[in-house]
């Protein structure tokens, strides 16, 4: 009998331990902020993800800026369009070097871009070891057999290198022998059907959805954790296909969604939803029934129109903001008031008078945007809890004794002056060929009167 007793007292404690771990899986919080990261650098530098290119920072005097990152975030060096994986293991302060082939971080080549014939004299005299520690390469589109017979010999120590392709012929190409955990494709849907399927290791993928097919091959991605979508045509391309059951992070650039109906597969656990650069306001309406989100990026929308926003109260898992062109004092106010658990928060460039008063209810604030003109702006001194302040030029302050001070009152925050970020002439605008007009009407709405 007393073994009888034993063996359920021991049914009983396993039952009660994989409850406990049930539960702290289904209702503990585990999102974790973004790492402020110091970057020494004398280009400006750009974080790609959550809110897509919607900022960057420039170095200051001393050559110094800082992002907000997370582990497997992408960020760009300009003017050479350059991107890197931040890892968390590269620590709070990066040193970057670039030039028109490559980006160093930290002593080492990260980045290559193979259209230059620097890069590939490097390849042909790298070791296994620099070899390694390359992150990305940029394949154009006509690469030829010397290009890929040098990143055949790069895949035999570093399979999984993220690509940034010119053609779907040369990804297929790359793929016989890369197993990438991102790519960075061009507009060129059609070609990827074919090639992209079933990747076993991909994470990350960027690509242009405005065409008929372009997302078929996406549920064959098992990895897939953040999906980036280009002029998004849901009539065209279709919704967002069911099976993605890895997706996390779903950021779509100059959409043509007008509302979430495109958005009903998408997986219970979605955690960012992001959208960039579109005119047109997303109806919201049914976004409450997205409860994981924990970023919710809405840089889009008319200055001169306020936006219809939901109750974000229905989202109280949400960590990381964006408020989108258009919020009004009266939106500001309500929002913060139901969301005081927000960290992050990237406020508009607008030219409405908002005043940041409310923010003060924010006791767990640790980054701050502020892409306009705000009132009030000594209220961010009150705010004890920030890591990271980015001002934007327009506010900056116009004395070095006024800069010092608000840092003298956050001691524990990096205050950067932050801008709109500055469009290049590299990939991205070839991925995305109406991204420079949509940002000059932005910028053309939201320019101070003194300035036009």
């Amino acid at each position: 009998m007393s073994r009888l007793k034993w063996l359920l007292t021991a049914a009983v404690v396993l039952i009660v331990a994989a409850g406990g771990v049930l539960y702290l899986q289904l209702f503990r919080d585990t999102w974790q902020s973004p790492t402020v990261v110091v970057i020494e650098s004398d280009d400006e530098v750009t974080a790609m993800f959550p809110s897509y290119m919607a900022w960057q920072t420039a170095p200051e005097e001393d050559g110094k800026q800082a992002l907000l990152l997370r582990d497997g975030d992408y960020f760009m060096s300009e003017p050479h369009d350059a991107l890197i994986r931040y890892l968390t293991s590269d620590g709070p302060a990066l040193r970057l070097a670039s030039a028109s082939w490559s980006l160093s971080l930290n002593g080492d080549v990260v980045s290559l871009s193979l259209s230059e014939e620097e890069a590939l004299a490097w390849l042909a005299g790298a070791t296994d070891e620099q070899l390694v520690k390359l992150r990305i390469v940029d394949v154009p589109g006509d690469a030829g057999p010397e290009v890929l017979a040098a990143l055949k010999r790069v895949s035999a120590v570093n399979p999984h290198l993220d690509l940034q392709v010119g053609s779907a012929q040369v990804l297929h190409s790359l793929l016989e022998y890369f197993q990438p955990r991102a790519v960075f494709a061009e507009n060129e849907s059609e070609g990827l059907l074919a090639v992209m399927g079933g990747q076993p290791e991909l994470e990350t993928l960027l690509i242009d959805a405005s065409e008929p097919g372009s997302l078929d091959y996406l549920p064959k991605l098992p990895r897939l954790r953040r999906l980036v979508l280009g002029s998004w045509d849901p009539e065209k391309a279709g919704p967002l296909p069911a099976g993605l059951e890895a997706l996390e992070s779903l950021i779509t650039v100059e959409s043509k969604l007008s509302d979430l109906s495109a958005l009903a597969a998408a997986p219970a656990g979605l955690e960012e939803l992001s959208f960039s650069f579109q005119d047109e306001f997303v109806n919201l309406g049914g976004i409450e029934k997205m409860s994981n989100l924990r970023t919710l990026i809405l840089m889009i929308g008319d200055e001169d129109a306020v936006p219809s926003m939901p109750d974000l109260a229905a989202l109280p898992k949400l960590r990381w903001l964006g408020l989108p062109f258009g919020t009004s004092q009266q939106q500001l106010a309500a929002i913060v008031k139901s969301n005081p658990r927000v960290e992050i928060l990237a406020l508009p460039k607008t030219e409405k008078t908002l005043d940041l008063a409310p923010l003060g209810e924010l006791k767990r604030l640790r980054g701050l945007v502020l892409g306009g003109v705000y009132e009030n702006l000594e209220v961010v001194q009150t705010l004890k809890s920030l890591r990271f302040l980015g001002i934007s030029k327009e506010s900056w302050p116009d004395s070095p004794e006024e800069v010092a001070e608000i840092r003298a009152a956050l001691p524990d925050a990096v205050v950067i002056r932050v801008e709109p970020f500055c469009l290049g002439s590299g990939w991205l605008l070839l991925f995305l060929p109406l991204l420079g007009s949509a940002w000059l009407q932005h910028e053309r709405r939201h320019r101070p009167a003194s300035a036009a």
